[in-house]
C-alpha cells in the first residue's frame, strides 16, 4: 500500500474510533442503551440468554445495568450486541429511530401479504434469519 493510501485509512481509523469514543463518553452520563432491552424481548430472549448467545463473560444483572442505565458496556460489547441483533450501535443507545436501515422498503411497492413476510423477517435475529434462508434454498431445489 503506497504512503499516501495508508495514511488516508490511518485517518479514517482515527475518526471511526474518535466517534466510538465520544459515544461512549456520552454513555458515561447515564443513557441507557435505549433499544437493547425492547431488541432482547422482541427476539424472545432472556437477558441470561443473550449473555449465552454472544458468549459474554457477563453476570445477568449487568445487562439489566446497561438495559437501564446505570452501566455502560465497552465498545467491543456494544457492537458485538449490534451485529447479533443486525443493527447499528446508534440504533442501540437511541441515536437513531430506525433498526436496519438497508431495509427500508416502501409499503406501496409490496403486496399484503409480502409486507408481512417483511415484517416478520425484521423481526428475526441472525441466527434464525440465516435457518430461514437454509429452508428456502431446501424448498428451491
Amino acid at each position: 500500500m503506497c504512503p499516501h493510501n495508508k495514511q488516508i485509512l490511518l485517518n479514517a481509523t482515527s475518526n471511526a474510533n474518535q466517534y466510538f469514543i465520544r459515544k461512549v463518553v456520552e454513555l458515561s452520563r447515564g443513557d441507557e442503551l435505549k433499544n437493547l432491552r425492547q431488541l432482547r424481548e422482541k427476539s424472545k430472549l432472556s437477558q441470561q440468554k443473550l449473555i449465552e448467545e454472544l458468549n459474554l463473560s457477563l453476570s445477568q444483572s449487568q445487562i439489566q445495568n446497561y438495559e437501564t442505565g446505570k452501566y455502560q458496556p465497552d465498545i467491543q460489547t456494544m457492537i458485538k450486541m449490534a451485529e447479533y441483533f443486525g443493527t447499528s450501535v446508534d440504533y442501540l443507545i437511541g441515536r437513531v429511530n430506525y433498526g436496519r436501515k438497508s431495509e427500508i422498503v416502501s409499503d406501496n411497492v409490496l403486496t399484503k401479504t409480502e409486507q408481512d413476510l417483511m415484517d416478520r423477517y425484521r423481526r428475526l435475529i441472525n441466527k434464525k434469519r440465516k435457518a430461514l434462508f437454509a429452508v428456502l434454498e431446501a424448498l428451491e431445489g
